[in-house]
């Protein structure tokens, strides 16, 4: 109908890449949802992990919240073990 056909997406990466916080040098975070497909787990899992206490998350403005890759980092290290 266009006249040509439309280009094939790009397949998203599997692997959500840090974000740096704007103000704060050195200090990478990432969304609840690239966080939790990082853990491996579903953002509402995530989201019951901050609200239980065990996931420390900054508050970036209004209600969005950041998961900063330290704390990613320490969740993957306990997942694997010792």
């Amino acid at each position: 109908m266009y006249g040509s056909r439309p280009k094939p997406r790009k397949a998203p990466s599997r692997t959500p890449e840090p974000t740096p916080v704007h103000g704060g040098p050195g200090i990478r975070v990432l969304s609840l949802g690239k966080a939790a497909a990082r853990l491996g787990v579903s953002r509402a899992e995530l989201e019951a992990m901050i609200d239980a206490g065990k996931v420390t998350t900054l508050p970036v403005g209004g209600l969005t919240r950041m998961v900063p890759m330290s704390e990613v980092e320490r969740l993957m290290a306990g997942l694997r073990g010792p």
